[in-house]
């Protein structure tokens, strides 16, 4: 509706109020049974937009919700844990260093060289490499 009123060669002024005329303008059957004009195209596209598009943040809501319920265990398993031994802490390291790395979406903790780039920019109290 609103590219027919912005088209200036529909003859709608954008500078006051719809008149019944102008309503009727835009109601106009002919326009939208005319199969070959691909004004109705464009039509169809946007109201197919419109009634499938996600806005942004409605996108990253649901991105968020997913990366909590897919780390949730991780992060539980992180907290649960009552590690002593050398490779039990080993263990722990890794889960902390995979968790950082899905949380911050900043790379796949099963490639090596994101993972030795985390783990040597951030030194952890535990005094053991990767």
């Amino acid at each position: 509706v609103k590219a027919v009123v912005l088209d200036p060669s529909n003859g709608f002024n954008t500078d006051r109020t719809l008149t019944k005329s102008d309503v009727q303008k835009l109601l106009c059957v002919n326009r939208l049974l005319d199969s070959k004009n691909p004004s109705l195209d464009t039509i169809k596209m946007q109201v197919y937009f419109d009634m499938n598009y996600t806005s942004r943040e409605e996108f990253l809501e649901e991105h968020h919700r997913v990366i909590e319920s897919r780390l949730s265990s991780v992060s539980r398993e992180i907290t649960d844990s009552r590690a002593c031994a050398r490779e039990e802490l080993e263990s722990l390291y890794r889960k902390i260093v995979s968790y950082v790395l899905l949380r911050s979406g900043l790379g796949s903790p099963t490639d090596i060289k994101i993972v030795r780039e985390a783990t040597g920019k951030k030194r952890t109290p535990f005094p053991f490499h990767v």
